[in-house]
């Protein structure tokens, strides 16, 4: 799957990111949360996520049709499911998260 590349992901979710903590700081979480049904509902409008995905459903979405992560560990413990993502894509952007000291929003 073709797509834009790996710098302008990580350069749009940086600027994207930057200007929405700027213009309301930590309250800006709530847009991540309001964004994540919308993202949600495209991605079922799409084909590419049913209603109640399986796991490996979830895999493929991250690593394939995402491709945010060569590797997705999902571990389940009673009523906690953890999700673990290794070698991301957005590396770059987090990276610039962590030395900006800013919290992201998506």
């Amino acid at each position: 799957m073709s797509g834009p590349s790996n710098l302008f992901v990580n350069a749009y979710m940086y600027a994207v990111n930057k200007a929405a903590y700027k213009v309301m700081g930590k309250g800006g979480i709530t847009i991540s949360r309001l964004a994540t049904d919308d993202l949600i509902e495209f991605l079922r409008e799409k084909g590419v996520l049913s209603d109640r995905p399986s796991v490996e459903e979830i895999k493929r979405l991250f690593i394939e049709d995402l491709a945010i992560a060569d590797q997705l560990e999902i571990e389940e413990k009673e009523c906690d499911l953890s999700i673990t993502l290794r070698e991301l894509k957005i590396s770059d952007f987090l990276k610039k998260v962590q030395e900006e000291k800013f919290e992201p929003v998506a």
